[in-house]
């Protein structure tokens, strides 16, 4: 009987082993591509989840709000010319993505008031349990809703086969490890470490498709190109104003500000007809607005205020929106 039990966890063991070799060497094919665009119209959120960022944090929150102003579903304001204070305006709300149509239609008609959104608004509506619940349910909500665009375009499987055998298995191990304990305790320990060991390699597979997989690489080529641009090239607008935004999102603020350097608003004349991320410096150059970096600054502050409540503070939302590439 000894002999059975043993050998029949040794062949799970195998099975379990051969699997996980396989499947390295299949995903191993889609190393990090380099990318000096985003590889997919994606909203920040959707492309920090596929790039492996599952938990919701506050650069994904503020950089989807800086994508509809990108993508013309809101404006963005300013009081005044040097003023602090400023508002986002819906225009019309996302049509493709429902997790963006969920999260707009929250922030502009639940947060704020008739389609106006000041970044105070966040912190009162998130002042009492009432409302921090309220916001912490739509961050739920909006998760799943990514998940299920993924799933829809069969980038991720939300339930794969591979996950309910594996967990079968699995749990044929741990009881023949618990019997081989007591019968044989020199092999019942290595099959412990095994089990333990197979057991969270397991847990930590992921769940997108191999075409998931493929774009995953890609998007994580994009970061990389984010994380060590050193100049400004002279792409075009558009192009310098997606590269802002993916970069609050994957917390690279810093990096980017290697490309471009920071401006007072003063000392240059600021664009009307792009977000107030930087200015014209000379034909083909650029430079980030210094007033855009603090309400940044202030957005991403306010949203982490939401997640995590009055623990968390302005430090703890400057630290998020990634002024260092820790």
């Amino acid at each position: 009987m000894n002999v059975l039990m043993m050998t029949l966890f040794l062949i799970l063991a195998v099975i379990h082993s051969a699997w996980f070799i396989r499947r390295r060497i299949k995903r191993n094919r889609y190393q990090q591509i380099h990318q000096t665009e985003p590889p997919a119209s994606f909203s920040p959120g959707v492309a920090l989840y596929i790039s492996g960022q599952k938990t919701i944090g506050s650069k994904q929150l503020t950089a989807t709000l800086l994508d509809f102003v990108r993508g013309g579903n809101a404006t963005l304001h300013r009081d005044g010319p040097s003023s602090p204070v400023v508002r986002f305006e819906a225009v019309e709300r996302p049509v493709e993505s429902p997790s963006s149509i969920l999260l707009f239609d929250f922030l502009f008609h639940e947060v704020g008031t008739g389609g106006v959104l000041y970044v105070e608004d966040l912190y009162t509506f998130t002042e009492l349990d009432s409302g921090r619940n309220r916001f912490l349910e739509v961050v739920d909500e909006w998760q799943e809703q990514i998940e299920s665009e993924l799933s829809e375009l069969e980038l991720l499987d939300l339930s794969p086969l591979f996950r309910k055998i594996g967990v079968a298995t699995h749990l044929m191990m741990l009881f023949l490890m618990a019997v081989l304990l007591f019968l044989v305790p020199l092999f019942g320990f290595f099959a412990f470490i095994l089990t333990v060991v197979s057991f969270s390699l397991f847990l930590l597979e992921s769940n997108l498709t191999d075409r998931g997989a493929e774009l995953r690489a890609k998007w994580l080529g994009y970061r990389a190109y984010l994380h060590t641009m050193t100049d400004a090239e002279d792409t075009g607008a558009d192009k310098w104003t997606a590269h802002f935004v993916y970069a609050v999102a994957f917390g690279l603020l810093t990096s980017l500000s290697r490309a471009f350097p920071i401006r007072e608003a003063s000392e240059l004349s600021l664009r009307t007809d792009q977000l107030p991320i930087y200015f014209y410096a000379a034909p083909g150059t650029a430079a980030l607005s210094a007033e855009s970096i603090q309400m940044f600054r202030d957005v991403d502050a306010a949203f982490d205020h939401g997640i995590h409540g009055e623990a968390a503070g302005l430090d703890q939302g400057i630290n998020d929106i990634g002024l260092s590439d820790s």
